[in-house]
This record gives structure tokens, sequence and C-alpha cells, in this order.
């Protein structure tokens, strides 16, 4: 498709560095979308990477004077992250269609800026996230949307890069590398309803492990590593469904398996359309699982798709793989239609949140480990006196047989220990008086030996009557100490007396 009178749109790029010089600019040529103009820092610089790219575009020294290029129909921006926000406001600002690298904000807040400025000026946006142009994820979407896997249930995603030379934190490490890899799971899943993230890595070395839960039903993993030791980049996808499961690896290659074998699975793919190093084929055909036990039959399928090999096919090959020529192919002609809309800005925004809770989940969990210097500032909790019946409820807390107590209302003041509330965490001690683990409070209830509600009891006790019996005879020892503390020689303990029961878990140090 071509704007106007068959002719490519107007395009001009803001930005000459490593990224728009090695993958953008080439990738545009290899698109076949003209360079009109070229916007750097000087006009100099400009001239000499258009003489660079065989471009007779003009060269200007500012993102204003490229915007007033005559007949410019969009902009392609690729700057530093922290100067695409404000570059792409002046595009659409100008009612300039503008492409933008990622990230477009590096926050939910700022991304959202931009796409209520391109909906006040009607100019449409389009974020570089390129994998969603790379033939094998378009490929493995069209397997999950056509049935060829059946009913998809769960993926995991593997991406691994040395970002420690560009990544200071945890935070640039997910929103300039592995963000690729964040769209990509809501490009083929849709809308995210739960994130759970933790991350072992400290400081430029990240190891991120995250699980999402969909709206659709499907669950997965992202498993996002920025470490010296990924020096070679792992990337690679698996989706499980009920009758079969698709694997890619690296961008290029992508193999199916099916529980049924059809005639289809023997035959060639069908030919493929566009440059051979850009396509796979297409999806295998299902049909009723054959008669017998599978394995008593050839009935498992694998097809394995990958890109015709050519020592001519040179930086082509890979430009088409990662989805860079697809991506800007798709602006110019988004362009040229006039269907570029405000929505790619808004898709950008859901991006940038996920991202956002991503990095909130795992600030959370962090925050939650216990820390040497936050374990010293607990309240103690000790069960009896130091010896073998404390050992012992230490090694049941710490190994999850024991996940609740129960204490005598009365025993609380007689130990000046505060009754505990939900949330709260105290430092369990050995017989050594040494933290032997952190006890982190879940429920507080008031109740009694006669009203314990099962639910309570199976933290201790194996049953209600277990745990009547062996609380009766505990709270029987305590009677005394507890009427000299009241100066009551009448108090006495019965069915009905005040208990506080608690059910926690135990965090390691």
């Amino acid at each position: 498709m071509t704007a106007g009178a068959g002719r490519e749109p107007v395009i001009g790029v803001v930005g000459a560095g490593f990224h728009a010089t090695t993958n953008i600019l080439p990738a545009l040529g290899l698109a076949g979308v003209p360079l009109a103009a070229l916007a750097t820092r000087s006009e100099d610089g400009s001239r000499s990477a258009l003489a660079r790219f065989g471009s007779d575009g003009a060269a200007y020294d500012s993102v204003e004077a490229l915007l007033a290029h005559p007949g410019l129909d969009g902009v392609i921006v690729v700057a530093q992250p922290a100067d695409q926000l404000a570059i792409t406001h002046r595009a659409v600002a100008a009612g300039v269609p503008a492409f933008v690298d990622k990230p477009l904000g590096l926050t939910a807040a700022e991304a959202r800026t931009v796409a209520r400025a391109a909906d006040e000026s009607g100019a449409g946006v389009q974020v570089g996230f390129m994998k969603r142009h790379a033939p094998v994820y378009r490929q493995l979407r069209t397997l999950i949307a056509d049935g060829s896997l059946g009913t998809v249930r769960s993926f995991s995603v593997q991406f691994g890069c040395d970002s420690t030379p560009f990544c200071r934190t945890e935070a640039e490490f997910v929103t300039l590398a592995a963000i690729h890899l964040i769209d990509l799971a809501r490009f083929l899943f849709g809308a995210v309803a739960t994130v759970h993230a933790v991350n072992s890595g400290e400081g430029a070395h990240v190891a991120l492990s995250v699980t999402l839960g969909f709206a659709s039903g499907v669950a997965g993993t992202l498993e996002l590593t920025g470490l010296p030791s990924r020096a070679n980049e792992v990337e690679s996808v698996r989706v499980l469904g009920d009758t079969g499961f698709a694997e890619t690896t690296d961008a290029h290659t992508l193999r199916l398996h099916r529980t049924t074998a059809t005639p289809a699975d023997l035959a060639p793919p069908a030919p493929p359309t566009g440059p051979a190093a850009s396509t796979s084929a297409t999806a295998v055909a299902t049909s009723p699982a054959p008669a017998g036990p599978a394995w008593g039959t050839l009935a498992e399928a694998d097809v394995v798709l990958h890109p015709a090999e050519s020592a001519m096919s040179g930086i082509g090959r890979d430009l088409h793989l990662r989805g860079f020529v697809g991506e800007l192919r798709a602006f110019a002609d988004a362009v040229a239609s006039g269907t570029l809309s405000p929505d790619g800005a808004w898709d950008n925004v859901a991006t940038m949140d996920l991202c956002d809770r991503i990095l909130a989940s795992s600030a959370a969990n962090r925050a939650a480990r216990p820390t040497a210097d936050g374990v010293a500032a607990l309240v103690p909790l000790v069960f009896g006196e130091p010896g073998a019946f404390r050992d012992e409820m230490v090694a049941r807390i710490r190994s999850g047989r024991k996940t609740g107590s129960s204490t005598l209302a009365a025993a609380y003041a007689l130990t000046g220990t505060p009754v505990p509330s939900v949330g709260e965490r105290r430092a369990l001690l050995d017989s050594d008086g040494r933290p032997a683990a952190v006890v982190e409070y879940l429920e507080v209830v008031e109740t009694t030996l006669a009203t314990v509600t099962p639910e309570l009891a199976q933290h201790e006790s194996p049953t209600v009557d277990a745990w009547r019996a062996a609380h009766r005879d505990y709270f029987g020892t305590l009677v005394e100490p507890i009427r000299a503390h009241l100066a009551d020689p009448t108090w006495t303990l019965t069915d009905d007396t005040p208990v506080v029961a608690t059910v926690f878990r135990a965090l390691p140090l």
C-alpha cells in the first residue's frame, strides 16, 4: 500500500545513533521505504548519516526543522530513552504520525501523557515492539488462535543477555531490555490479571522470575536475566495446549508438536510468500486422534519451521527475522492509508503498566525478605523454656508442621507481650536465644476451648479433640501464675476462658 497516487509516504527520522544505524535505518531500506529526511544534533552529522545509507534526503539539526519538512507524512524517533518522550510529544502536537522505538516513557504515567496528547491531536502512534512483527511470533500467534494447540493452558518465556554494560538497575533492565518479552506476552495472551515477581539479583545483576495470570485463564512464567554469564543472548518461548505445544528458539525456529499425526504433517509446508528469510510455514491441520493406545501407533507429530539459510542474505536475514523490517513496513503502510491511530499509544500504556506492576511486585517481595537488622528489631517469640520442648517447637515451625499457636488471653498480660496483629512479624528464638526464623501472622482470632474451629485447630493438631486435650493440659500449668499476677486466687480455667488463636507462616532467614 502506498501514499497518495502510488507513492511511498514521506518519512523522516530523528536520531542516527548505534541502534538507528545498526537496525532501524537498514531495515527501513529493506522495507522499501525511502529516507526522506534525517535530524541529529548537527546538520553535518545528519548529512553524513544520510550519505552512509545512500540517501539524498534532507539533513536537519533539530526536531522542529524536521517536523517542518515539506510534505512530511510521518516521523520515526530513535533517540535516547530519556529524550524520546519529549520528542514524541512535539511530533504528536504537530499532528505528525510517529513511530517511536521502545520505551515510550519509562512508566505508565509517562506513557499516558503521550496517549492523551495523541487523542487530543488525532496523531497516530506506533511503538517499536518489533517482536510483534517477527515471523516466528506471528506464526506462533496464529497457532494459538486457530486451535492448532487445542485450548492453551500455560507458557514459559526465557530471555537472557548481558545487560550490565547499559542497565544499572532492575528498572532499567525491565524497561530497556526485557520489555520486548514482557510486551510479547501481552501480544500473545492478552490482558494480564495477576503479577508476582521475584528478583534474586542485586544492582545491575538481574535474575527476575515473573508469574503472570491472564484474564483468559492462561498462566505463564517469564525468566528474565541480565547477567554477565548471558554474553550469548538467549530467547525462547514455549506454549502448551491440550493437544499440542509449540516452542520457539532465538526468534528464528518454531517447533510444533501435536498429539495426532495426519497426512498434512507428512507433507511439505505451503509455499512461503515474501522474503524467504522472513517467512515461516503455515499451521498444521488437526484431526481426531487414532484409535488404540498412543504408544502403539505413530501418533505423535513434530513439525519444525525455520527460514531458508543463504550466504547471500547478509544483514537482511537478521532484520527480517527479528521483526525490524516488518514493523517499519507496517508503520509506512498505516501512514499511507491513514489508519495509524492513537490506539498504539494506549496499547503502549498497557505494556508500561505491566512493567510497573512487575517492578512493584519485585520490590514488595524484596522488602518481605527478612534482614539481619530487621530481625533484630522484631518482638521475640519463644515457646517454653530453653531445651527439648522449645527445640521441638522451633523445628516444627520451620518445617511447616506447626503453622499456628494458641495462648490464654490472660497469659499475654502475664508475660508482658502484646497480642500479635495480622501482618505483624516476630523473631522466633531457639534455645540459644538466636533467631531461627521470622514468623508472620496471617490470622489472629479470639476463641475458647469450647468454640475453637477445626480450621484453627488443624494448624496445631490433627483434630479439634486433640487440640482441646493438649491445650487444656498446658493451660492448666498457667493457672497459678495467672492467679498470682492478677492477685485473684479465684481465677480458674474453664471451657469459656478467652483464648487467642493465631495462624502464621515461617519465613526463613
